[in-house]
């Protein structure tokens, strides 16, 4: 009996490459895309120049990088953020439906093996 095609790839289904893609994510992306990102502050530093503070933050699961600037007044004026290789699409395959992000990572973590379960169930 072969194995049924998760819901999130049979979504992706007209955009092979897309879901090839979403496929081979890992956990780590998977996670971030799903429940957003784990940001825990790396380094602060205050730009005189444009009279900023510069928070970094960094995700604790994917490595992902954003830089939050804050006014004097503890006003946030914007964000920057550096991505992790492959955790985006590449160009021209167009965007990740969430849910099918949603219940591709639901179903990876449905299918892995969990400590102390047999494999037979």
């Amino acid at each position: 009996m072969a194995t049924p095609k998760p819901r999130a790839l049979r979504i992706l289904g007209d955009s092979p490459e897309l879901a090839s893609w979403a496929e081979s994510l890992p956990d780590a992306f998977l996670d971030c895309r799903n429940f957003g990102h784990a940001w825990y502050s790396a380094d602060v530093r205050f730009d005189s120049e444009q009279r900023l503070y510069l928070t970094l933050l960094r995700c604790r699961r994917c490595t992902a990088d954003r830089t939050r600037r804050t006014n004097e007044f503890g006003g946030i004026e914007g964000n920057a953020y550096s991505l992790p290789d492959g955790y985006l699409a590449p160009s021209g395959m167009g965007t990740v439906d969430r849910s099918a992000i949603r219940h591709l990572a639901d179903m990876r973590h449905i299918m892995a093996p969990r400590k102390g379960r047999r494999a037979d169930g």
